[in-house]
């Protein structure tokens, strides 16, 4: 990861950034490596930042074929590394909220299946759902209508082929 940030290399390090805050959460705090929750949620945060400004870009230069490359043609996270980390991570932002202090504590290791209840009970009550199937979900308005306009009007099943109410 820190030699692709070096040499500026976004599209490698971005996944690298959300698989490292996964792995974090998988080993959590060990004797020879000791963090915190402030410093898990500086590794989200930067995460959070470096996938934004790709998403941005809409398309960039691609060192590999020289040319220019969509975004949406690379994963930047994996769904697993992405919504299970931001689960995590919205709870211990709202409890160093409540208690400052919690910031200084150290992370807690969880297995693969705390994590998938940390995404589901975390997110599940934060996400928008398409207003037509229900089945979509999404971080933001803006991602909804990204989506929506990228396709999910032709797939959602409750506008059939391409119906007339926006999700």
């Amino acid at each position: 990861m820190t030699a692709a940030e070096e040499h500026r290399e976004e599209l490698k390090a971005c996944p690298l950034q959300w698989m490292y805050c996964h792995m974090m959460l998988l080993s959590g705090s060990q004797p020879d490596h000791t963090i915190t929750v402030s410093d898990f949620l500086a590794h989200v945060k930067k995460a959070r930042k470096s996938k934004a400004q790709l998403d941005s870009w809409g398309e960039f230069s691609c060192l590999d074929s020289k040319g220019w490359t969509p975004v949406r043609s690379n994963m930047l996270a994996t769904p697993e590394d992405f919504w299970r980390t931001l689960g995590v991570a919205a709870r211990f932002r709202e409890a160093v909220k409540c208690n400052a202090s919690f910031g200084d504590t150290l992370l807690p290791s969880f297995t693969e299946e705390q994590l998938d209840e940390e995404r589901a009970s975390e997110l599940n009550d934060k996400l928008l759902a398409c207003t037509g199937c229900r089945q979509a979900k999404y971080c933001s308005k803006e991602c909804q209508r990204k989506h929506w306009v990228g396709g999910h009007k032709q797939e959602c099943t409750a506008t059939g082929s391409g119906g007339a109410s926006e999700a």
